[in-house]
């Protein structure tokens, strides 16, 4: 990361305007969407990178995408950061407020992936315990991934716990190659 200081700045600028305008929530969501038609569009990320492109032609870009969906604040957030020449970094921003928002209303973003789909209770015990140990409320977005043969491989920020079929099987063969004892 590159501009992780400036980000940080940017993200923090944004998040401490967005509260005391006690719009946190639909800032919120305007990155969301803005982050989902980012990367979707090939074309419009290739744009926000491009220097050559000049600040004023890719906000009437977005201007023309995005009409009045978003809130003036968003729009005018992006244009300011089109006008500085920070827009190849808005992802990056945009992950700042997304940590600053996810820690002002207590929320953790997990990653939970199975080997096979998980039942609503399932999902919900899970979410329950990691509520249970670190104290927040998770927000949890599930994937498949038959390759693991059983278990669970959760990412909670930089910790990984890996409860895979596919991992214990390995630590199995590592132990018996190596001629450890299994105990």
């Amino acid at each position: 990361m590159k501009h992780f200081r400036v980000a940080k700045r940017y993200g923090l600028a944004l998040f401490n305007t967005a509260r005391d305008s006690s719009i946190l929530d639909t800032i919120n969501k305007d990155i969301h969407t803005f982050r989902a038609v980012l990367e979707s569009s090939t074309d419009l990320r290739a744009v926000f990178k491009s220097p050559v492109i000049q600040g004023w032609r890719k906000k009437d870009i977005l201007k023309e995408i995005f009409g009045t969906s978003l809130n003036e604040l968003t729009v005018s957030f992006i244009n300011v950061l089109c006008d500085k020449g920070r827009e190849d970094i808005v992802t990056e921003i945009f992950d700042q407020f997304d940590d600053l928002y996810n820690k002002h209303n207590n929320l953790l973003p997990i990653t939970v992936t199975s080997a096979v789909a998980m039942s609503d209770d399932e999902k919900q015990k899970l979410v329950a315990n990691i509520k249970a140990k670190f104290g927040a409320t998770p927000v949890a977005t599930y994937s498949l991934n038959p390759e693991l043969k059983g278990g669970l491989l959760v990412q909670v920020g930089d910790v990984l716990f890996d409860t895979s079929l596919r991992t214990q099987l390995l630590k199995l063969r590592n132990s018996l190659v190596s001629g450890q004892s299994l105990n």
